[in-house]
C-alpha cells in the first residue's frame, strides 16, 4: 500500500469515528459591518503533525482529492475557490477551537440551516492557526438521495 492510500485510509477512518462520536451543531454567525453571515460547524479529524508520513504540498492535495472521492463518490462538484463569504464563516467556525498547525478539520458552511447546498470542507491549520488551507465540494441535498 503506497503512502498516499494509507493516509486516505487513515483519514476516512478518523474522520467517520469523530463524525459518529462527536455532535454536529451548526451555528449561526453574522457581521454587520462586512454583511457576512450564515451557519457553520467544525469538527476536530485529527493533527497530521502526529503522523511519521511526510508528504509534499502536491502529493497532500493528491490525497484530499482522493479523499473526497472516496467519501462522497461521485456527489456534488469539486470547488476551487470560495467566497470571502464563506472563508469568514469557515473561520468563525474554527475560532471555536483551540488550532495548533497541523491540525485537520471537517467544515459545513451554509446559507441557513435549512439550505438545500452547503459547502464541505476539509482545513489543513497552518500558521500556528492564523491561516488554513482547505479542499472542498459543493453538495446539495439531491446528493443523498
Amino acid at each position: 500500500m503506497s503512502k498516499k492510500h494509507l493516509l486516505v485510509t487513515v483519514f476516512f477512518i478518523f474522520l467517520i469515528g469523530y463524525i459518529n462520536a462527536q455532535t454536529f451543531d451548526l451555528r449561526h454567525y453574522s457581521d454587520f459591518r462586512s454583511g457576512f453571515r450564515g451557519v457553520a460547524a467544525a469538527i476536530y479529524i485529527d493533527n497530521i503533525r502526529y503522523t511519521d508520513i511526510e508528504i509534499s504540498d502536491i502529493e497532500l492535495d493528491e490525497i484530499m482529492e482522493e479523499f473526497f472521492e472516496e467519501m462522497f463518490e461521485s456527489q456534488g462538484r469539486s470547488v476551487y475557490r470560495i467566497t470571502r463569504n464563506n472563508q469568514w464563516l469557515a473561520r468563525q467556525a474554527l475560532n471555536e477551537w483551540d488550532l495548533e498547525y497541523g491540525d485537520i478539520f471537517l467544515i459545513v458552511v451554509a446559507e441557513h440551516r435549512f439550505s438545500e447546498t452547503a459547502l464541505v470542507m476539509i482545513a489543513l491549520v497552518e500558521s500556528n492557526g492564523e491561516d488554513f488551507r482547505w479542499w472542498a465540494r459543493i453538495m446539495s441535498d439531491m446528493d443523498f438521495e
